[in-house]
């Protein structure tokens, strides 16, 4: 079954424990219209979107069409080089932290 952009939104809520409030707030739009959002009576749109994405630690284009990256590894190692010059030291060391908790 295929997934609508608010029931995206919605797993990934609960899976970061984030309340719907924080999340409009971070996003930049009243409670309200993240209501309508993930009931999907609204979209994001722009800089919604990719403020949404960096949020809920996702991609756009997951949350547009629920498409996982997971075993894109040229494109995540392609992603980081691209961005790793303006990721912040906290950033990079966060992203360092995950990297070894995941290492079995």
């Amino acid at each position: 079954m295929n997934s609508t952009m608010g029931q995206r939104i919605s797993a990934l809520l609960a899976e970061l424990n984030m309340k719907q409030k924080t999340f409009a707030d971070e996003i930049g739009i009243s409670a309200s219209m993240a209501s309508k959002v993930l009931s999907g009576e609204r979209s994001l749109k722009g800089e919604e979107l990719a403020m949404a994405a960096a949020v809920l630690r996702t991609t756009t284009d997951y949350l547009l069409s629920g498409k996982t990256p997971e075993n894109d590894f040229a494109g995540l190692k392609l992603m980081l080089a691209k961005k790793a010059g303006n990721m912040t030291p906290a950033e990079k060391a966060e992203l360092i932290n995950i990297l070894l908790q995941n290492m079995k």
